[in-house]
Order: C-alpha cells, then sequence, then structure tokens
C-alpha cells in the first residue's frame, strides 16, 4: 500500500470542522488506520484525528483523486474583500522613513507632524469609505511582508492600520455619530499609534528574547521618553502626548495589573522636569505640556478608549513583527498570546471588541479559537475575587469572545510575577473535575468572560494532557 502524507493547514483544518467531513481513509506512517473516510464527522473525531499530526498522517495514493481543493471557508458575516492596497503601504512607509530617521537623531518638528496627521487621514478616509469597513480583511500583514522597511517602522504602521480598524468597527465613543468629532478621534488615534514607541529608536534594546527583572524597568520608561520627543511640538495635539504616555496603562486597576510606568513614576519624573524646563525660556513650550499633562493625571479616568486599543494594537504589531531577537509569530498564535496576557493587562472590552471585530479579519478569515479548544473562564464572584473555570468550547461563531462551552471543572491558576504578571497556565493534577458538565453561552452570560486558551503550540504538555483525559 503506497502512502503519501497529508499536509494540514488551517484551510483543511477549517474545512474538516465545517463541513463535517473526513474525506478518506487516513493512516499513520506504518499503514495503521487512524479513521474511516466519514460523512457527519463529530468534533470528537476529528480532534481525535489532529491528534497525530506531529506524528504525521498519511493517505493511500489511490485515493489521490478524492482530495479536493477545500472552498475558502469566509465566516458568517465577514467578506473576503481586502481592504488596503500596496498603495497604501508604499505612501505610509515612504512618508514616515524620514520621519523616523529623523527622530533618531533628533525631536519632531511640525513640518514631520503636520506630514504625518495628513498621511493618516487620508489612510483613514480610504479605509472607512470602503463598503466592506466593516467586514473586509484587514490584509497589513500581508503586505507588510514585502515592504522595505526597518521593523520599528514595520511595528508602527501595523499597530495604527490595526488601531484603525479596531476603533473604526465598534471601539467608538458616544459622539462618534458626528463625522468631524470622528475623524479628529481617529487622526489623534492614529498619530498616537505612530508615535507611541519612538523612543525605541533612541533606546538600546535589549536583545534577548525572555527580559529579566532590570531590562524589563528599562523598557518601562520608553513611554515617558516618546512623550519627551514630541512634548515640545505645539503642532501636535494634547490628547496625542497624553496617549503617547500612558499607552501602556489600559488596565482598569492598578497593582496587580501590568500597567506601566504607575501614575507615581510618571507625575513624580514630569513635576522634576517641570520645575526645570519652567526656569528656561527655550523650554517653555515642554514646560506647558508637561503642566497639562499634570493636570490631566489627576483626573481618574476609569476607561480610556484610546490608550486600549493603542495598548493591545501595540502588542499584536510586535509579536507579528520580525525583530533582531526573535522572528516573528503568525497573527492566529499572536491573538492567542494577546488572549492569554489579558487578564493583567487590558480591560475585558477592549479584548473582547478586538476578538469579536478585528481578530479574524487579521487572520485572513482563519478562526482564533475553534469548537474543542480548552479555555479558561473568569467568573466574577461577591468577594470580588474571580473564580476559575476550564471549559471547552461546543460552539463559536465570528464573535469569538462568545462561545458556548462546557465546564470541564475548577482549576488554580498559576501566576508568575516576573518580569511581569503572566498566567502561565494552571497545576493540571489538581484540576476538580464537574460531572454535571454544566454548559454556559458567553454571549448571554456577562458574569463570565474567557481569558486563556490552551494551544498545542503554546501550551503542548497542557494541551497533550487536555486532549487525553479530559474529552
Amino acid at each position: 500500500m503506497a502512502l503519501s502524507k497529508f499536509e494540514f493547514n488551517e484551510e483543511s483544518i477549517n474545512y474538516f470542522h465545517e463541513s463535517k467531513l473526513i474525506p478518506l481513509n487516513f493512516f499513520n506512517k506504518t499503514g495503521q488506520i487512524l479513521i474511516h473516510q466519514k460523512v457527519n464527522a463529530s468534533e470528537n473525531e476529528i480532534n481525535a484525528l489532529l491528534k497525530f499530526r506531529d506524528q504525521g498522517i498519511y493517505f493511500q495514493d489511490s485515493d489521490a483523486h478524492k482530495l479536493k481543493k477545500p472552498k475558502r471557508y469566509i465566516p458568517e458575516g465577514l467578506s473576503d474583500t481586502k481592504l488596503l492596497t500596496e498603495e497604501t503601504t508604499h505612501t505610509m512607509v515612504h512618508d514616515f522613513t524620514d520621519i523616523f530617521s529623523e527622530l533618531k537623531s533628533s525631536s519632531i518638528t511640525s513640518i514631520s507632524a503636520k506630514k504625518m496627521k495628513n498621511t493618516v487621514n487620508d489612510i483613514f478616509q480610504k479605509f472607512e469609505k470602503q463598503s466592506d469597513a466593516m467586514t473586509g480583511l484587514v490584509n497589513i500583514l500581508e503586505l507588510m511582508n514585502t515592504a522595505n522597511a526597518d521593523y520599528e517602522l514595520q511595528a508602527a504602521i501595523k499597530r495604527t492600520v490595526v488601531a484603525m480598524a479596531l476603533k473604526t468597527r465598534g471601539m467608538t465613543t458616544q459622539n462618534s455619530k458626528d463625522a468631524d468629532y470622528m475623524a479628529e478621534s481617529m487622526n489623534n488615534l492614529m498619530v498616537s499609534s505612530m508615535l507611541c514607541d519612538v523612543a525605541y529608536l533612541k533606546m538600546k534594546m535589549p536583545v534577548g528574547r525572555k527580559l529579566n527583572s532590570n531590562e524589563m524597568e528599562y523598557i518601562k520608561n520608553h513611554p515617558i521618553i516618546s512623550y519627551l520627543m514630541i512634548a515640545h511640538e505645539d503642532s501636535i495635539d494634547p490628547i496625542v502626548k497624553h496617549n503617547v504616555l500612558l499607552h501602556h496603562r489600559a488596565a482598569p486597576i492598578d497593582g496587580t495589573s501590568n500597567n506601566y510606568p504607575t501614575k507615581n513614576i510618571i507625575s513624580q519624573k514630569l513635576a522634576t522636569m517641570y520645575q526645570e524646563y519652567s526656569k528656561n525660556p527655550d523650554k517653555r513650550a515642554v514646560a506647558n505640556s508637561i503642566a497639562r499633562t499634570l493636570n490631566d493625571l489627576k483626573q481618574d479616568v476609569k476607561y480610556d478608549e484610546d490608550i486600549n486599543i493603542l495598548a493591545l494594537a501595540s502588542e499584536f504589531a510586535s509579536l507579528t513583527t520580525d525583530v533582531p531577537w526573535r522572528k516573528s509569530f503568525s497573527p492566529v498564535i499572536a491573538c492567542k498570546m494577546i488572549l492569554n496576557n489579558s487578564f493583567f493587562t487590558y480591560s475585558a472590552r477592549v479584548t473582547r471588541e478586538f476578538l469579536d471585530l478585528v481578530a479574524v479579519s487579521l487572520c485572513d478569515n482563519n478562526l482564533v479559537l475553534k469548537t474543542g479548544d480548552f479555555v479558561i473562564i473568569a467568573l466574577d464572584s461577591s468577594t470580588g475575587n474571580p473564580y476559575f473555570e476550564l471549559c471547552k468550547i461546543i460552539e463559536i461563531s465570528r464573535l469569538q469572545s462568545r462561545p458556548s462551552v462546557e465546564r470541564i471543572g475548577s482549576v488554580n491558576l498559576t501566576i508568575k510575577k516576573e518580569p511581569k504578571l503572566t498566567l502561565s497556565g494552571f497545576d493540571y493534577k489538581n484540576i476538580v473535575f464537574d460531572k454535571r458538565n454544566a454548559k454556559y453561552n458567553l454571549e448571554n452570560d456577562l458574569t463570565r468572560r474567557m481569558i486563556y486558551v490552551v494551544d498545542q503550540e503554546l501550551n503542548p504538555e497542557l494541551f497533550d494532557f487536555l486532549n487525553n483525559k479530559a474529552t
């Protein structure tokens, strides 16, 4: 019996799940049958087959004629329209290359600030006017793969486009029906996206993939440095300066979150600089900017839309960009990493909006989460301390944050504190399994939110355990 290896990819896996079809007999490399051809295959049967991908899954050469190129799957409610063009990315790379070069050796000028504002405004206008702006592919990763730009600029452009798409698709304020207000608000967000990490152009960045505590503390200074590189320029909107300074302060609380720098550090450093700059007539513009910022910091803002968008868009852009110390992650893996990092880093709202409105479009219409995935759900309690449940997705749509799930049991999460707060999984040996197999629809249950997904690439040991023991 002549066998050939079957090459699984996202399209074929989606096709199996959506069509519920095993198109032919599959074998291991020694010719032992793994599963027979089957119509109306269950999710468990498909997942059981996929467990053997690492060892290799084979089919008979004589069955090759049964393999048809699966029809491209498009989640219901989305379209395959590519919303960005090569001209778009060429314009951004061309216009911003000189500005970033300027920032490496000096500070931003009024000419550069105006150019940046005009460029991002044109990009937004072209994006917003398309009929499929809310449902089409946000194909920035594909376009940037061929762009000739340094990684700092690549990340900035990706961050700007993701932020634009996220705000356009749903994270809008009550005043967003006013077209002029929306245009101004969007422009401020996009300019903030381009400028929020410009400190990296002057900082000596760590080259290791894993940061130690000292390196993390060094990096935590970059929002202040980025702010000071633009604070002097009166033509930059104060909202942009505010966003740049606070763009890593998305979580609603301090202390048990990854917000940085802390409010105390920001206030102390800026107050010291204000005292120094206010005495120097040449630094009057910077002093005035700092004075306004210090006043803004006194406000107790529970939710800042633009800062939440910037924080999440920054992580996605970073994860999907090649940097000197690591290769980029695929967009699907990047989205899963963002979810797994969300509990201590982002508000529940921005995570939900990202998964529901933008993530699938950034992943070439591939679902990030699928039926059969194991996820951790945080359940609010009367004491204020969340309770964590291990669940299995039993039904999911393109609204990725709101699947129907089956409860497997309760878990105690493993939390790493250095170099930042991180959920590193849980002790699977101490799972308290639920024999009731309770089911919840997260679309209707606002007390529960998904905070973690167990992935074969990110959590191989835990993934294997759950597939073998908890199915």
